[in-house]
């Protein structure tokens, strides 16, 4: 309620508009009197008709005065609103990682409803309002409430703002949001509901966007994959793990969510989650920021074609994307990804990528290290351009049907930094092993085995200082083995069983098997029924012939797993310390390698095997119902 001061203050300031000099004249006298000294001055009807229009002249005024004060105090508290929402709708015009932080809006004041609205809206703009007439009670109606609104919803103002913020970005304009059951509608409703102004700028509002329709459109979802697999309504599994998903809750505090330290998604660790549907290309509203992508293992995930994985080639700044072992389907590997110039790892394994490998995909990926492409169906030569990645260290192509020679790595001063090169199962490559391969002299891993290859094991392989295992079985090779491989002093394993080779193991081999040097396994065709190989057993050769796939196998695994920093999640589990990017990187490094390993097991390698024929026989269907549908 006003101050009665407040009150007499502005009567006394409307007496001096009407009496005028008179009244200064009289100044001595309250503002009781005044009027009555006003008739004795003037007289008879003039003075009658005098007093009667000062005093409406005094309503009038006092009326005018009220309503005014009103209007302020709405003017006011609509002012407040949209500087929130002017403010918001600057901030979410800026897509950029920097923006400024939008202020706070009424969404997010502080005013309860013991406190008479007017005043707390307009204490921080104008002196007005405060100062309203007594009639203004602290039960003002609903207007004085109209800003108030709470701190997770976004006013309607600012929910349109959203809506058609988010649109803007959307590749379809939006015309998803037009079916209300669709993935694109279920997140739209999530942002509005969770939106906080001040703390969401325009790319957490985009980046909670793109998460919810990831969660959406992979949570329980069917495609033609798991159609068929499955069978119809065949898909009765949600995630494997979604702790803090679609919650009010920071959106870096949910599971398989890293971001960087200014809050925006940088990494999305989804692997072995039991995703389903297709993995949305609305993921490219956090291209700014997202380095790392990874969906290994989950089976079921399926992307088809040009719509369903060129999006991959719109995230620029990715360095690590892992579709292993998923279902994204595509005519050889997409030349999308070629537009990730700062791609360090590509895992694309056992997919279901079927067709021609290009040369233009790799040509411009320099920052490339590792690559495994490994498990899906080609039937072309290996391009020339993987031969010539400057800074590849891994390089893994087994069980993908790939033809020609080996000769692409014959150049080893254009990849000097390779370390591990396995090209298995592949029946139809031919030719023999290139005698340059010797000069990766920082080669620690050969693996050349069950390929069509012919021809002497080169004695310069025995250059390779740097070498620990050699796997060179299954194929045609020939001749003598060279004593010279006993130059190869850090190596552990050698496999040559299952060639043609003959005469005997060289001496200079067999002194460096456990205990008297570090080779734990030597393997070669040294069957007592029918040796070809004279190979001592078991003081030379660990193994010999058919039963060398099967023994030996655990042992090796183990000492890989500790050689890739296989103790790295104990000693995380045992201090309790968060894992860093590094650690994460190295974590999944190492379990690629165990994954790899296994598919050398018999065992593990039959399931892969099978997993594969299962994509096969789906490309096939996939491909003759298309074949079907354009015919029609």
């Amino acid at each position: 309620m006003a101050d009665s001061n407040d009150s007499s203050e502005s009567i006394s300031d409307g007496k001096e508009q009407v009496y005028g000099s008179s009244y200064e004249q009289n100044e001595g006298a309250s503002p009781a009197t005044a009027p009555d000294y006003y008739e004795r001055s003037q007289g008879g009807w003039f003075r009658g008709r005098s007093r009667f229009a000062a005093k409406a002249t005094m309503a009038v005024l006092l009326v005018g005065t009220v309503i005014a004060i009103l209007v302020a105090v709405l003017v006011s508290g609509g002012n407040k609103s949209n500087r929130g929402t002017t403010t918001s709708q600057s901030s979410l015009g800026n897509a950029e990682p920097n923006n400024s932080v939008p202020t706070a809006s009424p969404a997010g004041s502080s005013t309860t409803t013991t406190t008479a609205a007017p005043v707390s809206i307009s204490s921080t703009t104008t002196a007005a309002p405060v100062r309203a007439p007594t009639s203004t009670t602290t039960t003002t109606p609903a207007p004085s409430k109209a800003p108030v609104t709470t701190t997770t919803t976004a006013a309607p103002a600012q929910s349109s703002e959203l809506v058609e913020f988010i649109k803007s970005k959307m590749a379809d304009g939006g015309l998803s949001l037009l079916t209300s059951d669709s993935y694109q509608s279920k997140a739209m409703q999530f942002v509005q509901s969770t939106y906080i102004s001040g703390e969401h700028d325009s790319q957490r509002v985009l980046q909670r966007f793109a998460l919810a329709c990831i969660y959406h459109a992979t949570n329980m979802v069917e495609n033609a994959y798991t159609k068929e697999e499955l069978g119809e309504n065949g898909v009765t599994f949600g995630w494997n793990k979604a702790d803090g998903w679609l919650v009010e809750a920071n959106e870096c505090t949910w599971h398989g969510i890293s971001c960087n330290s200014q809050g925006y998604v940088e990494e999305i660790d989804l692997a072995q989650n039991k995703l389903t549907g297709s993995f949305p290309p609305d993921t490219v509203m956090m291209k700014s920021s997202l380095v790392r992508l990874i969906l290994l293992g989950n089976l079921y995930l399926y992307n088809y074609g040009d719509s369903g994985i060129n999006w991959l080639g719109e995230l620029e700044n990715l360095k690590e994307l892992d579709i292993s072992e998923t279902a994204f389907h595509y005519f050889g590997i997409p030349p999308a990804i070629g537009n990730l110039l700062q791609l360090e790892v590509l895992d694309v394994s056992y997919s279901l990528l079927y067709g021609s490998l290009q040369y233009v995909v790799f040509q411009s990926l320099d920052n490339l290290e590792y690559l495994d492409i490994g498990g899906n169906q080609y039937d072309t030569p290996l391009p020339p351009s993987i031969g010539e990645l400057p800074k590849l260290q891994y390089f893994y192509a087994a069980e993908c049907a790939l033809t020609g020679d080996l000769s692409i790595w014959t150049t080893p001063d254009q990849t000097p930094e390779l370390l591990e090169l396995w090209i298995d199962k592949n029946y139809e490559i031919s030719g023999s092993i290139p005698p340059e391969i010797g000069q990766y002299s920082n080669l620690v891993s050969l693996s050349l085995s069950e390929l069509g290859i012919d021809g002497a094991i080169p004695t310069e392989l025995g250059d390779l200082s740097q070498m620990k295992r050699m796997w060179l079985f299954g194929n045609s090779l020939n001749g003598n083995i060279p004593p010279h491989l006993a130059n190869m002093t850090q190596l552990t394993r050698l496999e040559v069983e299952k060639n043609d080779l003959v005469g005997d193991m060289p001496e200079e081999i067999c002194a460096k098997v456990s205990p008297y040097g570090l080779i734990e396994v030597l393997e070669a065709d040294c069957d007592e029924s029918n040796p070809e190989v004279s190979c001592a057993y078991p003081t030379c050769c660990t193994c010999c012939g058919e039963q060398c796939a099967v023994e030996n196998f655990a042992p090796e695994a183990e000492s890989l797993k500790t050689e890739h920093s296989g103790s790295l999640r104990k000693l995380a589990a045992s201090t309790m310390k968060p894992l860093t990017a590094e650690d994460r990187i190295r974590n999944r490094q190492q379990l690629r390698h165990e994954k790899l390993l296994k598919r050398k097991d018999p065992v593990h390698a039959k399931a892969a095997t099978e997993a594969r024929q299962k994509g096969l026989d789906f490309h096939a269907k996939q491909m003759a119902f298309l074949q079907s549908q354009n015919q029609n």
